[in-house]
């Protein structure tokens, strides 16, 4: 299982890259995750994420983004760096075409998972939450069975599939979930729901 957590300091990150974070002054804590709390935070300050060796989040003084001290990408306030991605999670239902609409208005896509580290990544994340299903960018209306990845539309070629799915149970079941219910496997589920989603930014 990947171990992900968030440590919130006081302190200034320093801007040399590491195989570590290093601050420069304050103690960094570990606290639950998905965080955007500022009760640990200096006055005037907002937190920053950042990716550590371990898929970990750092928060930390002002800033605009999220820097990864990695090299990869720069993710806005509140986002999760995972992976070289950026993961916003969001528990307000909407339907997947909804969701899919909100993410794109914020430069980003419903989340694709092509690896196991992907889905453990966000497995972990969605532990932390209450039991809430979320969208991911797969869908199969086009050809049933035939699942891709939109709006690329490349073929999903590694699933993670929960135990007897995509079962296609409601005869409409076109979009692709995961939940922490179902230990963050798979779900066919009808488009029109209304559930929380993943976006994710490249």
């Amino acid at each position: 299982m990947v171990m992900f957590s968030v440590a919130v300091t006081t302190g200034q990150l320093a801007t040399t890259p590491t195989s570590s974070p290093v601050f420069t002054s304050g103690t960094p804590s570990t606290v639950s995750i998905p965080t955007t709390s500022t009760e640990a935070e200096t006055p005037g300050s907002r937190p920053t994420l950042i990716q550590s060796s371990l898929p970990s989040v750092t928060t930390g003084p002002a800033s605009t983004t999220a820097g990864n001290i990695f090299g990869g990408p720069d993710c806005p306030v509140g986002w999760i760096v995972g992976f070289n991605e950026c993961y916003l999670f969001h528990q307000n239902p909407l339907t997947w075409q909804d969701a899919m609409v909100y993410c794109r208005a914020r430069r980003a896509h419903l989340a694709k998972i092509e690896t196991e580290q992907e889905r453990s990544l966000i497995q972990t994340i969605i532990e932390q939450d209450l039991p809430v299903i979320y969208w991911l960018g797969g869908k199969d209306d086009a050809t049933e069975g035939d699942w891709r990845w939109q709006p690329s539309n490349e073929i999903v070629n590694e699933t993670f599939w929960n135990h007897g799915e995509p079962d296609e149970f409601t005869g409409n079941e076109d979009c692709l979930t995961t939940s922490e219910m179902e230990q963050g496997l798979w779900n066919d589920r009808a488009c029109g729901n209304y559930y929380g989603f993943i976006c994710e930014q490249l």
